[in-house]
């Protein structure tokens, strides 16, 4: 990866394709946008577990805004990305949080509770 500017592109798109799939119920393999632990961990079916339970507490997915950008950091090579993200019934704005690794790669994925300090 040359820059966090182009991870943060890398890790927008993914947000938000990852999210609007889920959202029209398409839970599909990661491909080559996820490095090959992402790719075995984050399955259709966990994807589709994962989105069920997100839903359940939020909604349905709108949108996504990004916040800030960490890393790389001294012995980690990867970049941490984080997105605050609207659902349709809630007024809570839960975190969307990629990392993308040197090559550019989903190396990390979760959804949580919005915290300013982490």
């Amino acid at each position: 990866m040359k820059s966090v500017d182009e991870g943060k592109s890398i890790a927008e798109r993914i947000a938000r394709d990852l999210m609007a799939s889920w959202s029209s119920e398409g839970f599909e393999p990661l491909g080559n946008k996820a490095n090959a632990v992402m790719q075995s961990l984050l399955t259709p079916e966990r994807q589709k577990e994962t989105y069920q339970a997100i839903s359940a507490l939020f909604g349905t997915y709108e949108s996504l805004t990004f916040v800030e950008a960490w890393g790389p950091v001294k012995g980690l090579p990867s970049v941490v990305y984080r997105f605050k993200a609207r659902f349709s019934n809630s007024d809570e704005r839960p975190e969307i949080r990629i990392v993308i690794d040197q090559g550019g790669k989903l190396s990390g994925f979760w959804i949580k509770p919005w915290h300013i300090k982490v």
